[in-house]
């Protein structure tokens, strides 16, 4: 019984897995083998073309349209075996070719790629007999765009068959999520993403003022840093959105591309001011983690001077590279600290957490590590807001424990005070006293040794009369002599009675 049981066990472990492994087959096979064209059946609210794209590297970058037409290189496109058509940084030309059999009576399409950062972007398509060319690209005006979205759009009119080619070139990651959907359902789905982003935004310029009033009240810098923090990332966020491109500098195109050097490296420095103020790092508790962290700022700052001055192509993976490494060591220092007993540190770790593992996941997809899906493309606006959330709580946990220390200083100053002041009272008190009794003494004294000067003294005077008296007539020079000692005596006698 106990063998069947056994037996009945693994049998059924081994069914799971063999299931698990038919099932990724079955995948694997549905997108080795879907087809070349886009079937338009009916109207959906969006259509992934991923398996769908034709695709061919131009590795000499010198071919036009009109080459790539040509049957020798028509036939040298290969077809995608991914859900996201992705090439890393490189530096070819993609061409994709995409082919689409519209099948419903809707005519009005767009073809949308919503990766922002594509440097030039060239879209070829014949709809019904117009050749149409559109050359954008975020190192083009935006007003070069067919449509005015914050990524790359096309309005397309496909009959039973069109076909449509497209050439990117760039700098960046290379990340090609096509999608195609209806003009009213493309609307309708702007229209949701821009109203979260405009909630977003909303929140994080609300924590941007709330943290610099606070800073002006309370004259902590921690504050002012975690500002400034912020404000760093909503640009960077706005840009890697595509809204600061379309809407704040549609024709600055060094602050699109090379400013993600500057934004980048104005983050790592506010975020390194601010866990230096707010973990309370420093020199002497801290060794290790204050140098690791003053040379982190440093480097910061020579990436932002290198964003004017430097090569963008050769800065690329160095930067993304450091910051790699400080999402890592933020939640270093977080750990560090809390094993120290500092308690704000609990609020820290789960705010730059989020952060760190959301700007870590896009920063992998930056370099072409993991493909590009929502959730990664949108990590670095998760993780901060994620972090924006906690971090409120870490900044409220901390000045309650400084309102805590300072209650406590202020117990113990009292305490302090009173005991110096019994003291002090004390010691004036046994003080007057002595002072007292040594005066007391003193008069006695004084008295004592008046009276025993006075009394000799005095004897002498009568002598010294009677002897005047006596010697009168004979001794005239000696009475003068004896009255001016006399004189002289009696002068003394006041004296000492006055003492």
């Amino acid at each position: 019984m106990i063998v069947s049981e056994k037996y009945t066990t693994m049998v059924a472990f081994y069914f799971r897995v063999i299931s698990i492994i038919l099932t990724i087959y079955l995948l694997m096979v549905t997108k080795v083998y879907s087809s070349d064209e886009v079937i338009l059946n009916s109207i959906k609210d969006k259509i992934s073309l991923g398996t769908s794209l034709l695709f061919y590297e131009d590795e000499t970058n010198n071919l036009t349209y009109e080459d790539i037409k040509k049957p020798e290189y028509n036939k040298l496109f290969k077809r995608s075996n991914r859900e996201v058509l992705s090439f890393g940084v490189t530096t070819s030309s993609i061409w994709v070719k995409i082919i689409i059999t519209n099948k419903t009576k809707e005519k009005n399409w767009i073809l949308k790629n919503e990766i922002v950062w594509h440097d030039y972007f060239d879209f070829f398509s014949i709809d019904n007999g117009n050749f149409k060319v559109f050359k954008t690209g975020d190192r083009r005006p935006f007003k070069t765009r067919d449509v005015d979205y914050r990524g790359f759009a096309f309005n397309i009119s496909p009959k039973e068959k069109s076909t449509y080619y497209i050439k990117i070139k760039s700098k960046d990651d290379l990340s090609l999520p096509f999608e195609i959907l209806t003009l009213r359902n493309f609307l309708l789905e702007e229209k949701d993403v821009m109203t979260g982003y405009a909630l977003f935004y909303g929140a994080i310029l609300i924590m941007i003022f709330y943290n610099l009033i606070t800073y002006f009240f309370m004259r902590d810098s921690s504050y002012l840093y975690y500002s400034l923090t912020i404000t760093a990332i909503l640009w960077t966020t706005a840009s890697a959105n595509g809204i600061a491109f379309q809407i704040l500098y549609p024709n600055s195109f060094w602050l699109q591309n090379e400013g993600f050097l500057l934004r980048g490296g104005l983050i790592a420095l506010f975020i390194h001011l601010f866990l230096k103020k707010f973990l309370l790092i420093n020199r002497r508790e801290n060794r290790r983690i204050y140098n690791i962290l003053q040379i982190n700022i440093y480097i910061s700052l020579i990436f932002i001077l290198l964003s004017f001055f430097g090569n963008y192509r050769l800065l690329y993976f160095p930067f993304i590279s450091f910051v790699i490494f400080v999402f890592c060591f933020i939640i270093l220092a977080g750990i560090v600290r809390l094993n120290q007993g500092y308690r704000p540190a609990r609020f820290y770790l789960l705010a730059f957490s989020g952060f760190s593992l959301g700007g870590l996941v896009q920063s992998l997809s930056l370099v072409g590590l993991i493909p590009p899906f929502w959730i990664v493309s949108h990590g670095f606006q998760i993780g901060n807001l994620f972090q924006t959330v906690f971090l409120a709580f870490a900044l409220g946990d901390k000045f309650k424990r400084l309102q805590e220390e300072a209650l406590e200083r202020e117990i113990e100053a009292r305490r302090v005070m009173t005991s110096f002041a019994t003291k002090l009272e004390e010691q004036v008190r046994e003080r007057t006293k002595e002072l007292a009794e040594k005066n007391e003494r003193l008069k006695e004294y004084d008295f004592a040794v008046a009276h025993d000067l006075a009394n000799p003294i005095g004897v002498a005077i009568t002598h010294i009369e009677l002897y005047e008296h006596m010697y009168t007539e004979n001794f005239s020079k000696t009475k003068e002599i004896i009255s001016k000692i006399k004189n002289s005596l009696e002068i003394e006698i006041i004296i000492l009675k006055h003492m």
